[in-house]
């Protein structure tokens, strides 16, 4: 079961439109962020309202690795299976320690940067010239699809 129906009652919204505006013209403008306030229970319908009417990349950040695992899972609630969210999971240890990380969480914080960049490539035509070659941004999964 998703929500994803009730997206067109989110967009109706005051101030939705020009979150959204301002959204598509970050990457062409070269904002590096968007800031938006919504009631927390608003927040992932915004978000996944967002996501299907902005052709850009988008990264939210939480307090904790909690609220992103929740956050998540609100948001496909909303977005249905068809469109997944990655989250970027914490890295296992501290950046002193000696210690080996996770593979899974590799792979999953791999998966999730490859995403953004490839999502970066398609918003920005330019970027796949001069910020980022996409032959050097290798998604970390067998069966490998294409940016």
């Amino acid at each position: 079961m998703h929500l994803s129906g009730l997206l067109p009652l989110v967009r109706e919204a005051l101030g939705y439109p020009d979150v959204a505006r301002r959204l598509a013209r970050a990457p062409s403008s070269g904002q590096a962020t968007v800031s938006a306030l919504a009631i927390a229970a608003a927040r992932p319908a915004v978000i996944a309202a967002l996501l299907t009417d902005v052709r850009a990349p988008v990264m939210l950040v939480t307090p904790s690795p909690e609220d992103s695992q929740r956050l998540q899972e609100q948001v496909e609630l909303w977005l249905g299976p068809e469109r997944p969210v990655l989250r970027l999971p914490e890295p296992d240890g501290m950046p002193y320690e000696r210690l080996l990380a996770d593979p899974a969480t590799v792979r999953d914080r791999l998966r999730a940067l490859a995403a953004l960049v490839c999502r970066l490539c398609q918003s920005r035509p330019d970027a796949s010239t001069k910020e980022v070659k996409r032959s050097e941004v290798e998604p970390p999964v067998s069966g490998r699809q294409a940016c």
